[in-house]
């Protein structure tokens, strides 16, 4: 870009201002001044005229009453000596002219023939006065007395070499000072414009211009250096924040590893480059239960472990093609040409599975703790007929997923995956017609206290199926959250165990019981939730504190604050709150801490592993602790055994849940079994 030249462009209209100035003050002043002079004339004109009144006002009486010619060549002689009067009138009785003078003894004729005192009139140069004559206070005529006048062009001719010298004195004078100070001003303002032309034609910031005034253009030069040090120092951290924004965009930011859209491109450019083998290995590696690892050691801790295996993963996996990190725990592997024969592709999966067993069984030692991991693996072994990165990504993603829903360590993805989507279809159209049909029905397992006391029970659904019998939860729950039927179901069994604690409360021996209610997160958040529970309640007459409306930690990865509000609500009608399989979501000591909830329940797995696992042991002692310090009731499920019993005792568990005291049962076999003597 071509800088423009500027030649002291201010200079120029600063002199010409100022010179328009001084033109401008001195026509005005001539103005005024000319204006004044002819003021003072027609003042001195007034003067004269009554100084020639007094000068001859004896004569004049005298020439009225007298008529004495001697008396009016006397006038004459005393008139001759204004030289400003040009011809003076007499009238007798203001309309008969008696005596008339005029200079040099010039003829004329009278411009009017009647006289009235106070008459001014002023025709060219000349001015002319009519003033009565008194005598003895008794007017006896008029006078009309004619005066040179001074006009505004007599006081130009007159004065125009004066104020032309002391003119040309004064612009002279102001174009030098309006030169000198131009100079001065715009001098300072040209060093700046040729430095900032010479900032943008070296495109560089580090420059800067010298500071010699102690003023305005010193404060000016200052705040420019000060300016280009704030763009370059934010250009630098723009530039610093683009080049970890493409790092970032690339790479995961703790581990270092590739993050998954580099390696999908990465995989794609392997799969398009000419092949050596037929088989080829994918890995998908996922922490199992981070989430709870973060709660108990913290993020700072979880991350250094990240970071160890990682550390792990790169030592021990050196011959891997790809490595990347894909999610908060979620590590990919990927081996390019391993094998021309599918058996031996499958030996290498197994080789490196004991690999990732190796590495995970020992322990991270973190801030002097020893943390043990365990993973999910899901792993794909595809040849050179799929030639799609995303689709081998789905497919070890898919085989991850299976790994984590059947809680093994590793899964194979295969044809029986798809098989398993075709049948989710079948539930679904099954299920349609068992939510009209209501093949649902409530089971109950009951609650206990440290003393084996009966405290109360959670509602189990059941779906009683007309040819298969009964279904499990963990078969159509899954479907029916998904498709948005658990709605229906969900409002069906709020119902069906409100009518049950409904009977308890007109029973003595149960009407101390709680009833513990599942609600998923969809029916929770759904518009009307909590309008159907106020309207429930009061329908069969039940006692708000003796149900719990039992929600999972997940249902807190939603709109946390709208779920707080109706948590908040419930509690308000005198509903318990109870979160269920706490350990295995999203709750954080800031949740327990906001949260509105009267109760926690221990999930199962932690309950089932405490005997053989110090880790899991650890966990329902700190969630028990915990429980503990918020003044919460806690819920041991998955009760199964004796010693689970012992274990939880000794922990100060609160109640207890599990097959060790009862199972689920429909609520006839529970009665009579209550009966019976319970």
């Amino acid at each position: 870009m071509k800088t423009r030249e500027y030649k002291g462009s201010i200079e120029k209209k600063l002199r010409k201002l100022v010179l328009l100035i001084v033109s401008m003050v001195f026509f005005i002043a001539y103005v005024a001044f000319a204006i004044f002079y002819i003021k003072e004339e027609n003042i001195r004109a007034v003067k004269l005229n009554k100084t020639i009144q007094n000068v001859i006002s004896q004569d004049l009486a005298k020439l009225i009453f007298l008529n004495n010619v001697a008396t009016a060549a006397d006038i004459t002689t005393k008139l001759k000596s204004f030289d400003v009067l040009e011809s003076l009138v007499v009238y007798k009785n203001g309309t008969k002219a008696v005596y008339q003078y005029a200079k040099n003894d010039k003829s004329f004729v009278s411009h009017h023939n009647t006289c009235k005192d106070g008459s001014v009139e002023i025709v060219g140069h000349t001015i002319t006065m009519d003033t009565d004559i008194s005598y003895f206070d008794k007017k006896i005529g008029c006078t009309s007395m004619t005066l040179r006048y001074v006009t505004y062009f007599d006081v130009f001719k007159k004065y125009i070499w004066h104020f032309s010298v002391l003119y040309l004195f004064v612009v002279l004078m102001t174009y030098l000072l309006s030169y000198y100070y131009a100079k001065k001003f715009t001098r300072p303002i040209i060093k700046l414009t040729k430095f900032l032309e010479q900032i943008e034609l070296a495109t560089s910031l580090d420059k800067r211009i010298e500071v010699t005034q102690n003023d305005e253009f010193g404060k000016l030069y200052e705040e420019t250096n000060i300016m280009l040090e704030g763009l370059q120092k934010s250009l630098q951290e723009q530039q610093k924040t683009k080049e970890q924004l493409r790092y970032l965009q690339r790479y995961d930011s703790l581990t270092g590893f590739p993050n998954k859209d580099l390696f999908l491109k990465s995989l794609q450019t392997l799969i398009d480059t000419q092949t050596t083998k037929v088989w080829h290995l994918i890995f998908c590696i996922d922490i199992s239960k981070f989430k709870i690892l973060n709660e108990v050691y913290g993020h700072e801790r979880s991350d250094i472990v990240l970071q160890k295996f990682a550390q792990r993963l790169e030592e021990e996996f050196e011959d891997v093609s790809l490595k990347a990190k894909i999610g908060v725990d979620e590590f990919l592997l990927y081996y390019r040409n391993v094998s021309d024969d599918e058996d031996v592709a499958i030996q290498k999966a197994e080789e490196v599975l004991n690999r990732l067993l190796g590495i995970t069984s020992k322990p991270f030692l973190v801030k002097d703790k020893e943390i043990f991991i365990s993973v999910h693996v899901g792993v794909d072994i595809h040849s050179n007929l799929v030639t799609n990165a995303a689709e081998i990504f789905k497919e070890v993603d898919s085989a991850l997923q299976n790994a984590k829903k059947e809680e093994v360590y590793f899964s194979f993805y295969n044809k029986e995956v798809e098989r398993k989507a075709q049948k989710s279809l079948d539930i679904y159209t099954e299920l349609l017609s068992a939510v009209k049909e209501e093949q649902f029905e409530l089971y109950y397992q009951l609650q206990y206290d440290g003393e084996g006391t009966v405290t109360g029970a959670e509602s189990l659904v059941r779906w009683i199926h007309p040819v298969k019998g009964v279904v499990s939860p963990t078969v159509f729950i899954p479907v029916a959250e998904s498709t948005g039927l658990i709605i229906d179901i969900g409002s069906w069994v709020l119902e069906t165990a409100l009518k049950q604690l409904s009977l308890w409360h007109k029973n003595p021996q149960t009407q101390e019981w709680t009833l513990s209610v599942n609600v998923s997160a969809k029916q929770f958040a759904a518009e009307g939730f909590v309008p159907l529970v106020e309207k429930m309640i009061t329908e069969y007459v039940i006692n708000p504190k003796k149900l719990k409306i039992e929600l999972t930690e997940s249902l807190l990865a939603k709109d946390t604050e709208m779920m707080i509000e109706k948590m908040k609500k419930l509690r308000n009608m005198g509903i318990q709150i109870s979160i269920d399989d706490f350990g295995t979501g999203y709750a954080s000591l800031q949740y327990l801490k906001s949260l509105p909830i009267d109760q926690i329940k221990i999930d199962q797995n932690f309950v089932f592993g405490m005997l053989k696992n110090k880790t899991d042991r650890i966990i329902v002692k700190t969630i028990i602790e915990l429980s503990r310090a918020f003044d919460f009731e806690v819920v041991a499920e998955g009760v199964e055994r004796k010693e689970d019993v012992e274990i939880l005792k000794k922990l100060r568990c609160n109640y207890y849940q599990g097959y060790f005291f009862s199972k689920p049962e429909p609520i006839e076999t529970i009665m009579q079994r209550y009966s019976d003597g319970l």
